[in-house]
């Protein structure tokens, strides 16, 4: 069986580094280990990367949650939001979930006085580039919020994504 795993290790210098070990188990022709093969990388400069994307992820949900404000993106071709934010979920009074809805379900959310304006806003994020508009959602609950969209397309036409945020 290979071994593999993340050590913390110490230079001559006295400093710590991090390794990616991995030691795999050489066998004869009778299936007995005869000898390993063990290979490493330092992988200090990544694991710090990784923390500090965690630490920024974490300072951007903490904002998103102290603003009210959730970041989501929509990829019109599939008409899937393929990234909403956690706060964005506690803004329509639902659990997070890694399902890939549509625009449709959101507008469901919308009072229908309002939808046609916000699906309009969306194809104009698409097709012109920008929308912003203020629109009311129906939460779970049933407790209606006030919402300020702005949305953004990027990426050449066919391939557009509409990036946007909401503010409760």
């Amino acid at each position: 069986e290979v071994f593999r795993e993340r050590f913390i290790n110490r230079k001559k210098d006295g400093s710590l580094y991090y390794a990616d070990q991995i030691i795999t188990p050489l066998k004869d022709e009778a299936g007995r280990i005869t000898h390993f093969i063990a290979t490493g990388r330092e992988v200090t400069q990544q694991v710090k990367a990784e923390e500090a994307l965690r630490a920024s992820e974490t300072s951007l949900a903490e904002a998103q949650r102290i603003a009210h404000l959730g970041n989501w993106e929509w990829d019109p071709s599939t008409d899937s939001f393929t990234y909403v934010a956690d706060e964005m979920f506690s803004i329509l009074g639902v659990r997070p979930s890694p399902c890939r809805s549509g625009l449709d379900q959101f507008l469901e959310s919308v009072p229908a006085e309002h939808r046609d304006r916000v699906a309009t806003a969306f194809a104009n994020a698409r097709d012109k580039g920008f929308a912003e508009i203020e629109h009311r959602v129906e939460r779970a609950d049933g407790q209606m919020r006030s919402l300020r969209m702005r949305a953004e397309s990027l990426g050449p036409p066919g391939t557009r994504r509409v990036v946007g945020i909401s503010l409760d």
